[in-house]
């Protein structure tokens, strides 16, 4: 039994037909079942492939889908009318096997014209990258400019190629950019390390010396020398940040344990000093009470007893240092001035020096007396000079006989 379509028959023994242009043309021969299912596989296979090839064409409408697939698609829908293994009308894929290619032929052309387009701005834009890449190898700006650089590099991946030539050429330039900054770079941190290591060993063996200064008592000597390793500690050059306050948190601890210890030693020192300056100030009441001067004998004894106790007691505070010293060298001089009159007075060879001193100013007084009233006698110019003269001698007199 024949089983007819449209567009074909099947036979009784499942060979299939196809309708091209009238004329019957075998597509096949289906064993699985009878007439009626073959004819049913091979238009099913038609509705298929004309779904296909829709799809296909509306893919390339939109401007998406596979150039080569679609050349493809409309290669396989010609092929049906010269070995047809589908049944349906063939005519339609002749039609759209045709605009297929059309579409195809216009979306390459669309695509060509864009990506000439993108490769024109491509290669614009690698010529700025390779330009700033270039400005970029002499930055000092280590950080920053490494992170530019792994930008730039970014985007240069993505980028589409250009011509081999020009990709070639610009990428030389931004590799070698990128290289002198990279040198440069590792240079300078080289460096670093090396002038941190230099520091590092300056101020550790700054460190070792305050640790060592930390448990001294002699105050003024250590305070000056750490004075001086803080000025070394500053001279030396910066090393690594994190080590930098580490090593810092160190020296400050040994320089902090000697101030403690120092400040603490002072204040015992400032309540010891303030009773002494107690007891001294008294000893200073009893010795300005031998003033002035009546026994200097006496007051000789007792300045010396106070100057025993004087030298039995400790340090006063520095600020009163000179003040009780100048009032207790007053006292002294005082006792001294007494007994050099004294000695003045008793010494006979400068009494017997005083009286022939007298004497001689008697002699020089009179003969003066004498000029003086010859003077007035003759009525001489002189008178006035002679005058003054006379009582110049007369109280040189009057003085040498005080000491005689």
């Amino acid at each position: 039994m024949t089983v007819t379509h449209q567009f074909g028959h099947a036979l009784e023994d499942g060979t299939v037909f196809v309708l091209i242009e009238g004329i019957p043309r075998q597509v096949g021969q289906f064993t699985a079942g009878d007439a009626t299912q073959a004819l049913v596989f091979y238009t099913t296979r038609y509705d298929n492939l004309l779904a296909d090839a829709k799809l296909v064409h509306e893919r390339l409408k939109a401007g998406v889908g596979s150039i080569t697939g679609a050349r493809d698609m409309a290669n396989k829908l010609k092929a049906q009318f010269d070995e047809p293994n589908v049944v349906g009308d063939l005519t339609i894929f002749n039609v759209l096997a045709t605009e297929i290619l059309l579409l195809a032929d216009a979306v390459a052309a669309e695509r060509n014209a864009s990506r000439a387009l993108a490769r024109e701005a491509a290669l614009l834009r690698k010529e700025e990258i390779a330009k700033e890449a270039e400005i970029l190898a002499s930055s000092n700006k280590w950080k920053a400019t490494q992170a530019r650089f792994e930008e730039l590099l970014a985007e240069w991946k993505r980028l589409p190629r250009t011509t081999k030539q020009s990709d070639e050429a610009l990428w030389v330039r931004f590799k070698n950019a990128r290289w002198a900054f990279d040198r440069a770079r590792r240079a300078h941190f080289a460096e670093l390390s090396k002038v941190s290591a230099e520091s590092k060993a300056t101020k550790t063996a700054i460190i070792q010396e305050a640790k060592k200064l930390s448990t001294s008592t002699d105050w003024v000597k250590t305070a000056k020398r750490y004075q001086e390793l803080l000025n070394l500690w500053k001279a030396a050059p910066r090393g690594n940040q994190k080590d930098e306050q580490k090593l810092w948190n160190q020296f400050r601890e040994a320089q902090n344990a000697f101030y403690e210890a120092r400040s603490k030693a002072l204040e015992g020192q400032e309540t010891e000093q303030m009773a002494n300056l107690e007891k001294k100030t008294a000893l200073l009441s009893r010795a300005e009470e031998l003033v002035p001067v009546t026994d200097h004998k006496k007051a000789r004894a007792s300045f010396k007893k106070i100057l025993e106790e004087w030298s039995k007691i400790g340090h006063v505070p520095r600020k009163n240092v000179k003040e009780i010293e100048a009032r207790l060298s007053a006292v002294e001089n005082a006792i001294k001035e007494t007994e050099l009159e004294e000695w003045r007075k008793s010494d006979p060879n400068r009494k017997a020096f005083a009286a022939s001193t007298a004497s001689k100013f008697q002699d020089n007084l009179e003969r003066l007396e004498r000029e003086l009233e010859s003077a007035r006698n003759s009525g001489s110019p002189q008178v006035e000079a002679l005058e003054a003269q006379v009582e110049s001698a007369r109280a040189l007199l009057d003085a040498a006989m005080k000491h005689a």
